[in-house]
């Protein structure tokens, strides 16, 4: 069976419908960026920042990656910007050879639809799974962004996953469900009472869905084969709100294919994040000659090549923007452009590219173009320890067989001087590069079409997706895009309140008065406007506030014979059981008040749960007494210790 061919007979009563793309995301393994881990909050769920949108069905058709796809994006805009868009225009539009609704697809299909503008269309105009797409039909959005995330290297190794998640919303990724899953039946897998999941065989994955959150606390007893350890992902799934918990479910940390891109789990498709949906006013035309996108790779043995594109321009326009896809994050690139005969290019911006993905860059100035006229766009690009740079659309059968190509488009070179045209080869006659290009009106007045960015800075890094019990205080500036029309004003808005207008930038603060009239979890959202009216999409913040002290309890005096362990218990109680969690101390002091022995045991208990702690006792025989001090995970301290006796014999 070959390798577009494998997973086809894995589709059963409840749909799936994950298959493989030409390209092999296994190098994408171990490149994640160093992230500090106490960055993330043990916590995090898109369904209490109103991030995601309604779960939806697939049916028994193999769309799961199309709902998958549109989940990510739908979360990206929400919750300024609500939006339904057409699962059923993405697999009937899609261009390639499988069948749109029992052939499946992958996250690469999704982004050649939307980086050529074939959509997304709203979900109202082409309704699911009825064989038909209105004619007629536009694009509601122009995607010009996909992230591919690092993949796992292990059980733990979530930083990246957990960093998109909070940074742009739902992160597209691919699992194995086994028949147990399907059914909604306890099997080895998953455990329908708990609606926990962790599958530890070798299969590879049949189904897309969409991580919106984790809990690192997820106990490993609720799954039905006890993992190594805690832990798990937050999971909207495709088969409608009947469906799990409420068509949510958790997959275990330690489960063998989500999150992963090599053996066993799917190499040929990647974490993805569809996060930059423009309004369609962003650019005039686009040009391009790869509405497949990126099926296959090209290099010289070396992690920089060139690769340019010749095109005619059908109007008098700017030449404004190019896009291409970059294999690694921290890719760098440098753009050239040349029009009408000159053979020289020169030189329109450089820069460089944090994550993998396709990805929109602008040119320093905009190229006047003239109606009729031939232009060539360029671009060197460098992808660290990657010696295949160049992405190329490429015809393969059962795949990709609608792609062509013609002499005197796609060009490519080892060194910007020596150019090689795609199609004088045979075993390239139907290669293009995926390298678009995009122009504005020149003929219209100058506008500004680009929302303003907004950068959010909290006075304590832990302020944000954390407990806290003072004040939070943050800092908010805007910044317009280059030849922007400048910023009119910052806005914010806490929980389901109304948007307060700041003007170009201010200190946000929500306060903890000690009545704890603040206390509990806040939803936090900044957007800004600039003077032409765009207005940027919120970004959106978690914080919790907690003012109430933890108490702590010692149920049972200690008693232990001199060079033995003594074992004391503790409990600790909360009002607010900030995200569940505490810290102790505990002091052992003699019956005249003098300070024996401290311990700061484990860095956190589980609030509630009684606790035995174990140390080897070396106190001469007598009597002492053992005091308990207790910090919730805002921060605050037990008003006074437990005390009980320790007597040792």
């Amino acid at each position: 069976m070959g390798r577009l061919d494998r997973l086809r007979s894995r589709l059963g009563q409840q749909g799936l419908g994950l298959m493989p793309s030409p390209i092999d995301f296994s190098y994408l393994r171990g490149a994640s960026r160093a992230v500090d881990a106490a960055v993330y909050p043990g916590s995090y769920d898109l369904r209490t920042l109103g991030k995601v949108g309604p779960v939806e069905d697939q049916g028994d058709t193999g769309t799961c990656w199309a709902f998958a796809s549109f989940g990510s994006l739908e979360s990206a805009l929400l919750p300024a910007d609500p939006e339904s868009f057409s699962e059923d225009n993405l697999a009937l539009n899609s261009g390639f050879d499988y069948d749109p609704y029992d052939g499946g697809g992958n996250s690469l299909m999704a982004t050649a639809y939307l980086a050529r503008w074939a959509g997304p269309v709203a979900a109202a105009q082409d309704a699911f799974d009825d064989g038909i797409t209105p004619p007629g039909l536009t694009a509601d959005k122009h995607v010009q962004e996909a992230l591919y995330l690092p993949s796992r290297v292990n059980a733990l190794d979530n930083g990246a996953i957990k960093s998109a998640v909070m940074d742009y919303g739902a992160v597209y990724t691919g699992m194995f469900a086994d028949d147990g899953m399907e059914g909604s039946t306890t099997s080895a897998a998953y455990n329908a009472a708990k609606y926990a999941y962790c599958y530890t065989g070798s299969d590879q994955p049949n189904h897309a869905v969409d991580i919106v959150g984790w809990n690192d606390a997820y106990p490993a007893a609720d799954f039905s084969s006890r993992p190594p350890g805690n832990g798990a992902f937050i999971v909207r799934n495709s088969w409608g709100s009947n469906w799990g918990d409420k068509g949510y479910f958790y997959v275990s940390y330690y489960d063998a294919c989500i999150g992963y891109q090599q053996s066993p789990a799917c190499e040929d498709d990647a974490n993805t994040v569809f996060d930059d949906a423009e309004p369609i006013t962003n650019f005039s035309d686009i040009y391009q000659y790869d509405p497949l996108g990126w099926t296959d790779t090209l290099g010289y043995s070396s992690d920089t090549a060139w690769f340019a594109n010749h095109f005619t321009a059908r109007t008098s326009d700017q030449l404004s923007a190019v896009s291409f896809y970059a294999a690694e994050p921290g890719s760098s690139y440098t753009l050239f452009a040349s029009v009408g005969s000159s053979p020289v290019l020169t030189a329109a911006g450089s820069g460089s590219l944090p994550t993998a993905g396709y990805h929109t860059v602008a040119l320093s100035s905009p190229v006047q173009l003239a109606g009729g006229q031939g232009f060539v766009v360029a671009v060197e690009l460098t992808t660290p320890g990657y010696d295949a740079p160049i992405p190329l659309e490429t015809c393969i059968d059962g795949y990709s067989s609608g792609a062509t190509a013609a002499p005197g488009e796609s060009f490519v070179s080892p060194d910007g001087v020596t150019w090689t045209d795609l199609t004088s080869d045979a075993d390239s006659a139907d290669d293009n590069v995926c390298l678009k290009a995009f122009t504005r009106d020149s003929q219209a007045p100058p506008s500004d079409v680009t929302a303003p960015t907004t950068t959010v800075i909290p006075a304590n890094r832990y302020e944000l997706n954390y407990w806290n019990n003072t004040a939070c205080h943050f800092t908010f500036t805007a910044i317009d895009n280059v030849g922007g029309s400048g910023i009119a004003d910052t806005q914010t808005r806490l929980d389901k309140g109304n948007w307060m207008a700041w003007g170009r930038g201010t200190v946000f603060t929500v306060t903890a008065p000690a009545d704890h009239a603040d206390d509990g979890r806040h939803v936090f959202l900044v957007r800004s406007t600039d003077v032409a009216g765009n207005v940027a999409i919120a970004k959106t913040f978690s914080l919790a506030i907690d003012t109430r002290r933890p108490s702590s309890q010692t149920p049972a005096a200690a008693l232990v014979r001199r060079g033995s362990f003594a074992t004391v218990r503790f409990r600790v109680l909360d009002a607010r059981p900030s995200a569940g969690c505490c810290r102790v101390v505990i002091v052992v002091k003699s019956m005249t008040g003098r300070q024996e022995l401290t311990f700061s045991p484990s860095p956190w208990y589980k609030t509630g749960s009684l606790v035995s702690y174990r140390f080897r006792c070396r106190l001469p025989r007598g009597r002492y007494r053992f005091f308990v001090t207790a910090w919730d995970g805002a921060g605050n301290r037990s008003a006074k210790p437990a005390c009980n006796h320790l007597t040792v014999s």
